[in-house]
């Protein structure tokens, strides 16, 4: 009886944990919403209330460290991405915008790298990563790394907003190898 008493409670805990995800995942696409329209103030009131809906959920993490990015605050931003990467270690997202934020400030080892984790993920926002880590080596003069990272992205079919600028630099670093690859 014990047993079928424990069980029940984890389909009720499970079921529990999805309405929550659910309720979690419709937040933040109200908070994007919000935010396309220029809304930060309903789209920061709704990535807050994703998080306490579901606080394992990594996207509204991200999302609200944009809107902390954008509003200057740098350290918060900084700190919503890393809870992002902590909830998702593979979260392209998060790790490009960590990417981001280390190449702004000069730290291009450290942009690399989490560029390049950012671009082996399969997830949204891994093409974008591919995209400026391919622009991070091409201006340090690899270009045979840069050729490779891009013809990987667009081996991965990349959406039109993003092929554009991969073929451009592939053509560039096509010619900094001297028209060889």
């Amino acid at each position: 009886v014990f047993g079928l008493g424990l069980a029940a409670w984890n389909v009720t805990q499970k079921q529990t944990e999805a309405a929550s995800r659910n309720a979690a995942i419709n937040l933040n696409q109200s908070g994007q919403a919000f935010e396309t329209k220029g809304d930060v103030v309903n789209a920061e009131i709704s990535y807050r209330k994703a998080i306490e809906r579901d606080p394992t959920y990594p996207q509204p993490y991200n999302n609200l460290g944009a809107l902390a990015e954008q509003a200057g605050d740098l350290a918060v931003a900084d700190s919503l991405y890393r809870d992002a990467v902590r909830l998702d270690p593979n979260y392209a997202a998060a790790l490009l915008n960590i990417g981001n934020r280390f190449y702004n400030t000069g730290t291009i080892d450290s942009a690399e790298a989490y560029f390049r984790r950012a671009a082996s993920s399969d997830e949204n926002g891994s093409l974008a990563a591919a995209k400026n880590l391919g622009s991070l080596l091409y201006e340090r003069g690899d270009f045979a790394a840069a050729l490779g990272v891009i013809d990987s992205a667009l081996a991965r079919g990349p959406d039109a907003s993003i092929e554009g600028y991969l073929l451009e630099n592939k053509d560039k670093a096509v010619a900094a190898l001297g028209g060889f690859t």
